[in-house]
């Protein structure tokens, strides 16, 4: 098949960040599969507080030739020359991204222009792809949808790249909020995990030199001192990685370690957070506070691919990032460092953002601190790894089964995939005007097979005799090219919906040709919101899934249909754009380690989906299509993101469903703990009321219930 030729325009190396990292590994790893990758950016420009060292031996790491004719190349913007030659004069990204990308696309034929982050590279993307006609994607962040695209100054731009993109790099639960803006649903796309990829992140493999890199990057440190103390391996090393901020726990880390060496241990802080801007000088300054400055070893920000060398360098890694003020970011360090088999120091609120959140056990698979910013609970964390390496060296191997399978062999097929598709339907849509005047034939099978043989299908529309003609001669004349639109059209829905129902599509892929068949014959192209949408599609699987189809995945589509409902319901109701407003505060926590008393009130929180189902669908899920299925009826709780990025599915015992549902708006706990021992008279009522009030410090954590009473506050 021929290879795909892609104009890149996005953060890169020698840039740090997320956004960075993942277009970087992206781009190798389509290049890997073959595909011809010209990335455009303005990362020689980048200023030092974001700006990577690059050691001399990894630089030819940014580019790429690969088996199979698969290259990445890099085409930099700089600014040479340019300096002050209009007023008032600002640095021009989007007009040199853009010119830059133009030259490109057109030299090298490209494909399709991919951008990530929208300014400036979806905005110079929206520039270039105007001017050379090629389709464009655009992928945006956490921090740019719920902080750039909130300033009422640039919102409609931002809106408006998003909508005239042939495709939307998104999550799944921010479509309904970006098609209330005007983004059609049919152009959203998430891209698997397995496409950033790095087979990197193993627990075997190098780990750096310390002295070595200090040694090469002693021009790039800023003002961090280097410590006369050479760096010994020997000792435990705890590590911390990513950009200085208040909300990482990185200064709680160096008080508890300050206090540590004032006790008289010994240890190496390791430190990855750049070497220049404010945060740094801040960090710095907390390290001569502490004391610990010949102690602690400060490297200039890496590029990504030396990442696993540094964690594996380290005993243990500290991520306590907390009360984080966007809460629809979800950060990947530490599955990083589990992947490593190192010892995770995380916080109780990335853990809660977690899937399998319940299976991330403190003391087993990592070490979690409820709260970061009490210094002595990250200061016991520190001291169970400086004072028993090895025990923390088991937990990090545990640590690296509870990531296993999460960090997959690099794999971009769905992306080509999708790709590709997306670059068909563009020159497809050459028939725009087309289709705004022949709407119908797109979506009516059985008018085009009339006007193919019969001109009076036109009869009784408002249509003069001129004007019939005309539109009989140009559908004649191109239907091949309508008919396939109107296939693409159908396939792009039925895709769509797939994604939605994502439990239950992989157990329909067997028999796809015959699911797409069937929805062409009965899908109507009326324009519905999404909830009707969802209801819809739902009740077309009910009507596929009979027999011989077996009868639990008419449970998969009900456990979809329930997700859904829990992960928009915030939503529903909001203009575009409004509740990414709300998601900028984090979610409110679970109980945590906050105690209930029989005092306390509690109430069944907002907008939680309690379903019962007749088979183990949260096994099914898990385990995908091909498992041995028997009927076991089972209830789940759907619980909203409340900020973070998905609903999440609890299985529930049926005395949990009896605690949560007699909660209400809100009830005492002592009450609720009465009724538990009446229900269980045979028992020991003490023992009945210490298990039930554990039970409701469970449903409080899982955020089926929350503290207080919805009827006392409305």
């Amino acid at each position: 098949m021929t290879p795909l030729t892609l104009c890149m325009i996005v953060k890169f190396p020698p840039i740090q960040g997320g956004v960075s990292q993942q277009s970087y590994w992206l781009a190798h790893n389509l290049a890997r599969a073959g595909h011809r990758i010209h990335v455009v950016t303005n990362a020689l420009e980048a200023a030092s507080d974001y700006r990577m060292f690059l050691p001399a031996a990894e630089r030819r790491h940014l580019e790429g030739e690969y088996p199979g004719g698969g290259f990445v190349r890099l085409h930099a913007s700089d600014e040479a020359g340019l300096a002050g030659n209009y007023i008032p004069y600002a640095n021009p990204y989007v007009s040199k991204l853009a010119a830059l990308a133009r030259d490109v696309v057109r030299e090298h034929a490209c494909d399709l222009i991919w951008a990530a982050y929208l300014e400036p590279y979806g905005v110079a993307a929206a520039l270039a792809s105007k001017l050379t006609g090629v389709p464009y994607a655009v992928r945006h962040a956490g921090s740019d949808i719920a902080g750039l695209a909130q300033l009422p100054a640039r919102q409609n731009l931002y809106l408006d790249v998003f909508r005239h993109a042939s495709l939307v790099i998104t999550a799944p639960f921010l479509r309904p909020t970006l098609e209330r803006a005007g983004v059609p649903h049919a152009h959203m796309f998430a891209v698997p995990l397995a496409a950033y990829a790095s087979a990197g992140f193993q627990p075997d493999g190098p780990a750096l030199d310390v002295e070595a890199l200090l040694d090469e990057c002693a021009g790039e440190r800023g003002p961090w001192p280097r410590p006369t103390r050479r760096f010994d391996p020997a000792l435990p090393t705890i590590g911390v990685y990513g950009k200085v901020s208040e909300y990482k726990g990185m200064f709680e880390v160096v008080a508890a370690l300050g206090e540590l060496a004032a006790a008289g241990r010994r240890f190496n802080l390791l430190t990855l957070v750049g070497a220049h801007g404010p945060g740094p000088a801040a960090l710095q300054q907390a390290v001569l506070r502490a004391g610990i400055a010949e102690s602690t070893y400060a490297l200039p920000f890496l590029p990504h691919w030396m990442v696993p060398r540094f964690i594996r360098t380290c005993t243990a890694v500290c991520f306590l990032e907390n009360r984080f003020p966007i809460a629809i970011h979800t950060p990947q360090v530490g599955f990083e460092v589990l992947a490593c088999g190192r010892c995770l120091i995380v916080s109780e609120e990335v853990r809660a953002k977690t899937q399998r959140r319940a299976d991330l056990v403190d003391g087993a698979h990592a070490l979690v601190v409820d709260d970061p910013t009490d210094v002595a609970q990250v200061r016991r964390a520190l001291t169970r790894v400086i004072d028993d390496p090895v025990g923390a060296q088991r937990i990090g191997v545990r640590g690296r089964e509870f990531v296993a399978g999460r960090f997959t062999a690099p794999d971009v097929s769905a992306v080509v995939t999708r790709l590709r598709r997306t670059i068909e339907e563009a020159k497809a849509m050459s028939l725009e005007g087309l289709q705004q005047t022949l709407s119908e034939l797109y979506a009516d099978p059985a008018l085009r097979a009339a006007l193919a043989t019969d001109e009076t299908a036109l009869r009784g529309r408002d249509l003069d005799a001129r004007e019939r003609a005309a539109v009989l001669e140009l559908a004649r004349r191109l239907m091949p090219q309508v008919e396939r639109f109107g296939q693409m059209l159908v396939h792009k829905r039925l895709d769509y919906f797939l994604e939605l129902f994502g439990a239950t599509a992989p157990h329909l892929r067997s028999h796809e040709a015959a699911v797409r068949e069937r929805f062409a014959r009965e899908f109507d192209f009326r324009w519905r919101p999404p909830a009707e949408d969802v209801a819809y599609f739902g009740e077309f699987l009910r009507r596929l899934l009979v027999a011989p189809w077996p009868a639990h995945l008419r449970d998969l589509v009900r456990y979809d249909e329930c997700l859904w409902r829990a992960e928009t319901a915030d939503d529903a109701a909001a203009p575009p754009f409004e509740r990414l407003l709300d998601m900028r505060i984090a979610e409110p926590p679970g109980l945590g380690a906050t105690v209930l008393t029989p005092e306390d009130r509690v109430a069944l929180a907002p907008g939680v989906v309690v379903e019962r189902f007749d088979h183990p669908v949260h096994r099914l899920v898990a385990q995908g299509p091909g498992a041995p299925v028997e009927p076991a009826a089972t209830v789940i709780a759907f619980t909203p993101r409340r900020g973070a990025t998905a609903a999440r599915a609890h299985v529930m015992n049926e005395e949990l469903v009896r605690l949560a549902t007699a909660a209400g708006d809100g009830r005492l706990v002592a009450a609720l703990l009465d009724e538990a021992a009446a229900r269980h008279a045979e028992r020991p009522a003490e023992a009945v009321r210490h298990a039930a009030l554990q039970a409701l410090q469970l449903l409080g954590e899982r955020h089926v219930l929350v503290r207080g009473s919805l009827r006392h506050s409305r």
